[in-house]
Formats: structure tokens, C-alpha cells, sequence
């Protein structure tokens, strides 16, 4: 089955992440991607900013969440707003080497420095250079044409494996790709949150 939201996704009334947010640790050693299957993934999307107080979307971010007990080695995985194959909006890939540790959450920014500049710390990755020390995603441009630009009105976020399996999806607004209905609209500066962090329906 298609994994599928929670109902009890909620919007955060909180337009900063600060508590809800936890900086990467470096690992002392090597860590050992899962070998869960990939229908099993225990990676969520936890958290979604798509109307920024500011630069839009320059201060758009999505953040990821591991409730497993094994690192997850995402290498290959995409994100992004294109749920058609081909489609024409934005669809993004993780580089070689992007290990997601138990109990950690990755955020994906628009631009790091300014996600930095309101959050006060460095997001794992981002999608338009901004800041040579954090790492780019890289473009699925076979998957879509466009660029992940997060719509205030209706929009939808997708987590897919590299073999094409929807993982995860959130929809809000007019969008009900991910589940109808959809998360209500919220607030500009607010974010929508998923609620505990670790389950899903």
C-alpha cells in the first residue's frame, strides 16, 4: 500500500523552528545504510515551510525525519512538487552520500543562508547555491522540467525512492495529490508540521 499522511498533520502556529529543528551531529564513524526495504523506509516528511515571511521561495524548506534505528543512506532518493512522471514542476535528487542518522531531522532549504539567518544554524542541504559549505540537491530533470517552488495555494511535497515508489506525500490547499482533504492553508511565515514527528497512518 501507498504510504499516506496522518490526519492529525497540523499546521505549526510557530513561525520559527526553533525546538522543532535539530542540527546534523558529524558521526565518528562510518555508519551502515539500513537495508529496510525500501516500502518500509522509516524516513518522514516532518516539516514544510512553503510561504516564507520574505524571499519566496528563496526562504522555502522541507524537513525530513527518521524514527528508525539503523542510518538511512538517501543517495538517489528524490524531493520535490512534481507528482507526474515528466510533469513540469521541480523534482530534486540526493547526492552520493546522504545518510540520514536515527532520530535525526534533515532539512532540505531553498537557499542556507537564509534559512540560517532566521533559524540560526546550517540545513544539511539546499537547493539554489547560497553557501559553498552545505551541499546542493541535484535536479531530476527526467522526472520534471520545472524547479520546486512551493505554492501558498495548493502544492504538494513527495519523498520517492530511487526505483519510482512514492515513500511519503503531504498536500495543502487546493492540492489533493497526497490525501483529500488537504492540509488547510496557514498563516505566511507558518509552517505545517507533522504530529508525532515518527508516525504515519
Amino acid at each position: 500500500p501507498t504510504p499516506t499522511w496522518l490526519p492529525g498533520f497540523t499546521p505549526s502556529l510557530t513561525p520559527t523552528a526553533t525546538g522543532t529543528l535539530i542540527p546534523t551531529t558529524t558521526a565518528t564513524a562510518t555508519p551502515t545504510p539500513t537495508s529496510t526495504p525500501v516500502e518500509d523506509l522509516p524516513v518522514l516528511i516532518s516539516e514544510v515551510l512553503y510561504d516564507p515571511l520574505g524571499d519566496d521561495p528563496g526562504g522555502e524548506w522541507i524537513e525530513l525525519y527518521h524514527h528508525g534505528d539503523t542510518s538511512v543512506d538517501l543517495s538517489g532518493f528524490r524531493l520535490g512538487d512534481e507528482e507526474t512522471y515528466a510533469g513540469g514542476e521541480g523534482m530534486l535528487v540526493f547526492p552520493v552520500g546522504a545518510l540520514i542518522q536515527p532520530g535525526q531531522t534533515m532539512v532540505v532549504a531553498n537557499r542556507a543562508v537564509l534559512f540560517q539567518a532566521v533559524y540560526e544554524f546550517v540545513p544539511q542541504f539546499e537547493i539554489i547555491d547560497s553557501d559553498p559549505s552545505v551541499p546542493e540537491m541535484d535536479r531530476d530533470s527526467l522526472w520534471a522540467s520545472g524547479s520546486v517552488n512551493l505554492s501558498k495555494d495548493g502544492d504538494e511535497v513527495l519523498l520517492i525512492s530511487p526505483g519510482g515508489i512514492w515513500l511519503d506525500a503531504v498536500s495543502w490547499g487546493s492540492a489533493t495529490t497526497a490525501f483529500s482533504p488537504s492540509v488547510q492553508p496557514v498563516l505566511e511565515g507558518s509552517s505545517i508540521e507533522r504530529y508525532p514527528p515518527g508516525q504515519d497512518s
